[in-house]
């Protein structure tokens, strides 16, 4: 059954274990400027984290401090801390101050689950490098959060016919999400009998969106409904429950059939090129290529979009 973080399949052990990024409640989209005074710290990496290199850590080294000219006081403890995937979190337990410079303090003795130490920080702007740690800064502003997520866009979209054998379902957020409350219990996937989908692959999550897909084919012509629920925001606030439905076809996803047909001669260059595809493509983005022998030109259609001119 489903579960946190993508720590499955997608930890490579030949890379170099990275922070990627690390996501606030913020006001203006910068994540290290204008932070809210409520906002938990999500620092994301690209590979799952060693629980027990954290527990190492998180009542020492690794520490976020406010900042008064050349003075740092710790205002984080050990509880602040949940690690979860690829995700490491400082959940808030007071209010920062307003206008304030604050410093997170990650120690390069951090590990992946294949035992490779933490070896850059890539998380913009702010973050540098400091003897055994990096270094990540972010100022707040004056501004609270008590708005819960919401839930603004699903794949497949709610009430979707003729979906896909195999579906890669994506839930969209309207802001950044906390990823340690992305559970198997937070979000589940039920047949037209009440029946639990047991099926669901780990959960991938990315800052406002999460998408998973199933280990075996639905049944066909099928009612499946996804519940979501418990799901917080960064300042924890938590989403009101949410449900959508989507009903499958009888095939996987393919293109049945095209115009021009393959290696066609004497195509008119504004020949328009058509697709059928064996199932509802709504709400989803297709990508294709035109290829002349030299160089590739990718056409994307967004979701709504049932054709695109291209010039040249």
């Amino acid at each position: 059954s489903g579960g946190q973080g993508s720590e499955h399949c997608n930890d490579n052990p030949d890379e170099d274990f990275v922070v990627n990024q690390i996501d606030t409640n913020n006001v203006d989209g910068n994540p290290a400027d204008n932070v809210r005074l409520c906002s938990n710290i999500q620092t994301v990496f690209n590979g799952s984290i060693n629980k027990a290199s954290v527990d190492g850590i998180k009542d020492s080294d690794l520490k976020i401090v406010k900042v008064e000219n050349t003075t740092e006081t710790q205002i984080s403890q050990a509880d602040n801390w949940q690690s979860s995937g690829r995700y490491l979190n400082f959940k808030q337990t007071a209010l920062y101050s307003e206008d304030s410079e604050y410093k997170i303090y990650i120690p390069k003795s951090l590990k992946n689950n294949s035992g490779k130490f933490l070896s850059d920080c890539l998380a913009s702007p702010n973050c540098s490098t400091s003897g055994t740690n990096f270094i990540w800064t972010f100022k707040t502003g004056t501004e609270t959060d008590d708005e819960k997520p919401t839930v603004i866009n699903t794949r497949p979209v709610n009430e979707e016919t003729l979906v896909s054998l195999s579906p890669y379902v994506k839930i969209q957020f309207d802001e950044e999400i906390d990823a340690t409350t992305v559970t198997s219990d937070s979000i589940k996937v039920f047949d037209d009998d009440g029946n639990l989908v047991d099926s669901v692959t780990e959960f991938d999550i990315s800052s406002k969106k999460v998408s998973f897909s199933f280990t075996q084919d639905l049944n066909e012509f099928e009612t499946y409904i996804i519940k979501v629920k418990n799901i917080s925001d960064l300042c924890n606030n938590t989403m009101d429950d949410y449900e959508f439905t989507f009903s499958t076809g009888d095939q996987h996803t393919a293109i049945n059939s095209n115009y021009p047909r393959d290696g066609s001669d004497n195509v008119c260059p504004d020949e328009k090129i058509l697709f059928n595809v064996s199932t509802s493509m709504e709400g989803t983005t297709i990508t294709f290529g035109l290829y002349d022998g030299t160089s590739r030109t990718n056409i994307v259609l967004m979701p709504g979009e049932t054709s695109k001119f291209v010039s040249g």
